[in-house]
């Protein structure tokens, strides 16, 4: 596969893994020194900055169970900006599944990837902005 759609299916697994909650994947897709920058929809700001720190945050209620949410990834462009380095912006639209679905929020993402020794793109920074409030339901 070209590099593209190798960065392209580590966007997608990312939101798989959160969608499915599997937290070996989700771990997989970031490099350890990854940061985090976070931009609610009313303009709070947050940094996580190591994935340690995302894996305690993001990942410390999930059950293994799939998620009631599920992440739609579109709009991918991606930069190649060198020979193991790459840029790559995205939004993705977030749905509530089940028998009432329903749009829970739309985000925007800025991220930058770096290929590693084993030869998987990861992302080493992520900026991430909600466009809207989010509307998440529980199962």
């Amino acid at each position: 596969m070209s590099d593209y759609g190798e960065i392209v299916s580590t966007l997608v697994r990312i939101q798989h893994s959160v969608d499915q909650q599997d937290r070996e994947a989700f771990k997989d897709c970031w490099t350890e020194d990854m940061q985090l920058h976070l931009t609610m929809f009313d303009g709070t700001r947050s940094t996580i900055p190591s994935r340690e720190d995302l894996l305690i945050r993001f990942t410390a209620h999930w059950t293994g169970q799939p998620s009631a949410m599920r992440h739609a990834v579109n709009g991918v462009e991606v930069q190649i900006t060198g020979p193991a380095t790459a840029r790559a912006s995205f939004y993705c639209t977030y749905l509530n599944v089940g028998a009432e679905p329903s749009l829970a929020g739309m985000g925007e993402y800025h991220d930058e990837l770096v290929k590693s020794p084993d030869g998987k793109w990861r992302v080493k920074l992520r900026r991430h902005a909600f466009l809207t409030p989010l509307a998440i339901r529980q199962h």
